[in-house]
């Protein structure tokens, strides 16, 4: 039976006859290890995906490829935009005589259940490997500059991804005072040093509210000390309003990965009041987003309120663009500005 071949970087490698194959392809972790399967047309072991069809999006490539090669069952939400390989060198040739150029858009999720999976037609076998394994696995040549990249990848614990939007250029809640700084001395004007004094709201930019932030009996940011700020945490991606289930799936995933009791959403995401009821429920320490507010931008009162009654405190105007979800260590510790209902912070995640 004859096999598909596939090149990378190989001046031997046959002409495409065919126009260019564009596919997702899907790297799948599950306890850091990565999910490959044994093909069918091949001796050789490769990541999951396929090639897009006339009337689909590469997501959605993904996500049906992953449900085809694997049957696990991924939501939009979950895959995460890794890179594009697009090497003219990246070549496959197939049993009936195509030829295709192809050109991958791969994506990553993380699982945080075992999943069940099922051997489909193009594959021989499904299995995780680690990063060690993966070394001397023999894997087709097209995806052997992911492997590359995957394998070449910081390791855990080294990797530090800040977080924190730059102060003077940063978001402002509407109606707040914005940053701003004076140079009270200058080299160039022949003082013997530079020295920058500046003011701001306390919630500017990224920064942490304190309970007296809409409590008046609340605690003050210099009475929280640095545990809800410093310790595991959790990153979930969403959209839109988070509704009370939203928040128990979150909480749920955050569980599941250790990581329960400091949760930031990424996305375009608003508490609703009752997503704030669950949290306000569980053992959360800590609530992190994106946007400048917790809550609604025309009513942040009621979401605040039952947050900040829960004693949880809210890391607001984080920045977490390419930053894929699943456990990290974060480090949002406040300035020790006593009396006051926040403080700005430099807030940071190590993986």
């Amino acid at each position: 039976m004859k096999k598909a071949e596939f090149f990378y970087n190989d001046p031997n490698a046959p002409k495409p006859n065919k126009p260019n194959l564009i596919g997702a392809t899907v790297l799948i972790e599950y306890e850091q290890k990565l999910l490959l399967e044994h093909r069918a047309d091949s001796e050789r072991w490769a990541i999951i995906g396929g090639s897009l069809k006339p009337d689909e999006g590469l997501l959605d490539c993904a996500i049906r490829e992953v449900r085809e090669e694997t049957s696990i069952n991924l939501t939009p939400d979950m895959p995460k935009f890794y890179k594009v390989y697009d090497d003219p060198s990246i070549i496959i040739s197939y049993p009936d005589g195509n030829i295709f150029r192809s050109i991958m858009v791969v994506y990553r999720v993380t699982l945080f259940e075992e999943p069940k999976l099922a051997v489909s037609e193009e594959s021989r076998e499904l299995r995780f490997f680690s990063k060690e394994e993966l070394k001397s696995v023999q894997i087709v040549e097209t995806h052997t500059p992911i492997l590359q990249d995957y394998l070449n990848e910081k390791k855990l614990g080294t990797e530090k991804i800040d977080i924190s939007q730059e102060v003077f250029s940063c978001k402002v809640y509407p109606g707040d005072p914005a940053p701003a700084m004076q140079r009270i001395q200058s080299t160039k004007r022949g003082d013997i040093c530079n020295l920058t004094a500046f003011s701001m709201c306390a919630h500017n930019g990224t920064h942490v509210d304190a309970p007296f932030h809409f409590l008046q009996n609340g605690d003050t940011i210099d009475k929280l000390g640095l545990e809800p700020f410093v310790g595991d945490c959790y990153v979930a991606y969403h959209e839109g309003n988070v509704t009370a289930e939203d928040a128990a799936d979150i909480l749920n995933k955050a569980r599941l990965s250790g990581a329960s009791e400091r949760i930031l959403i990424a996305g375009k995401a608003t508490v609703t009041a009752d997503a704030a009821r669950v949290f306000a429920w569980s053992n959360v320490k800590l609530l992190g987003n994106e946007s400048q507010t917790v809550g609604p931008e025309d009513g942040p009162m009621e979401v605040h309120r039952i947050l900040l009654g829960a004693g949880i405190a809210l890391l607001e105007g984080i920045v977490l663009t390419n930053v894929v979800s699943g456990k990290y260590i974060l480090n949002a510790a406040p300035l020790n500005l006593a009396g006051c209902d926040g403080a700005p912070c430099r807030a940071y995640l190590i993986r």
